[in-house]
């Protein structure tokens, strides 16, 4: 299963509007022409992850938002999964995960920030 270009351009058409940019800002931003973005955008043309990626820092969002149409910096992120989980867990397993959310909810969990 390869990357699906126009699924990624839709993503990056419709953050680079919700923002009020510009194709031109974005191009700029990145270091390409308008006319190349408007290609990504319409899903006519390959594009490298470090292209993505560049346009992802652009725009402040997690490349996930343009690759699966997952926003890690979302408030919302994870919450289904973590739902979805739970109904798939059993009763012992449901409570060493909430054992578990607990320790990182307390602070004794170190994370990366």
């Amino acid at each position: 299963m390869g990357i699906n270009k126009k699924l990624i351009g839709s993503r990056i058409q419709a953050i680079r509007k919700e923002k009020n940019r510009r194709q031109k800002d974005v191009a700029e931003a990145v270091g390409l022409t308008d006319q190349y973005i408007s290609k990504i955008e319409r899903g006519d043309t390959s594009v490298t992850l470090s292209t993505i990626s560049d346009i992802a820092d652009y725009l402040g969002v997690d490349i996930g938002a343009l690759i699966a149409g997952t926003n890690t910096g979302a408030p919302d992120y994870c919450k289904y999964d973590l739902f979805e989980i739970m109904e798939k867990a059993s009763p012992k397993q449901r409570e060493a995960i909430c054992a578990h959310a607990r320790i990182v909810l307390k602070g004794q969990y170190l994370m990366g920030d």
